[in-house]
């Protein structure tokens, strides 16, 4: 199909085949459906993607040769933006409703202008170190070094060993934005209300919600080789 946005009717008007014909056809003859586009930070080189199957290779190695020393080592951290207010989701918005009953009807509602962004570094075991930055602040060079600095100390201090065993280092990972999901549709007056809020969602997981989020990077690895570093999880 040269047109791959081309509609099902447009096909029937210039083929003469019904419009059920044509999509029976496709569907279960072709094996076809339409899907949209799935939207991405930006495009990969070539390059960009042979470094990333090569990082995921090696991260896997070291993961499967020992996943007990892995995750002892393995520190990871990720950045997110905590609104005093964001709506939720339509599928959190969802609720359950009889046949006879009318559709309910949502308005739509805007993200609040204040926000704070949420640095959370964690482990295996749990949370090490959580820290915020105000709206209108930036994440300068200068800023993330001393911010390593003080993640090197909150390691020495709750996790001990783990420095003399060799941290390994990941940026971004996303369980970090379950925390901002959660907190879809609650208000907060202030920053210190989202921070509190925070902290709290935190503090009410269990160690193995961390442990298998980082556990779900091998499946993640797995996948960005096989698929020659074009992977983007959702």
């Amino acid at each position: 199909m040269a047109d791959r946005k081309v509609t099902i009717r447009h096909v029937a008007e210039v083929t003469g085949i019904s419009y059920g014909s044509v999509q029976r056809i496709l569907a279960n003859e072709l094996h076809m459906k339409k899907v949209s586009a799935r939207w991405v930070p930006r495009m990969l080189t070539d390059e960009q993607k042979k470094n990333r199957v090569d990082i995921s290779r090696v991260n896997l190695e070291k993961f499967q040769a020992d996943q007990e020393k892995f995750l002892f080592r393995f520190v990871t951290m990720d950045e997110t933006w905590i609104h005093h207010f964001e709506p939720e989701t339509k599928q959190q918005s969802m609720i359950w409703k009889r046949a006879s009953s009318p559709t309910p009807k949502k308005f739509k509602v805007s993200s609040s202008a204040g926000k704070v962004i949420a640095s959370v570094f964690w482990d295996a075991q749990g949370i090490i170190m959580v820290e915020y930055l105000e709206k209108g602040a930036t994440i300068t060079g200068s800023y993330y070094a001393d911010q390593i600095r003080r993640l090197r100390k909150a390691i020495k201090k709750k996790r001990r060993g783990k420095l003399r065993a060799g941290v390994l280092f990941h940026q971004d990972n996303a369980p970090a934005h379950k925390a901002a999901e959660r907190l879809r549709g609650k208000k907060f007056e202030d920053d210190s209300e989202v921070m509190a809020a925070v902290e709290a969602f935190w503090e009410g997981q269990d160690k193995e919600f961390f442990l298998k989020g980082i556990q779900f990077l091998e499946k993640r690895w797995t996948k960005c080789i096989d698929l020659l570093g074009d992977y983007v999880e959702k």
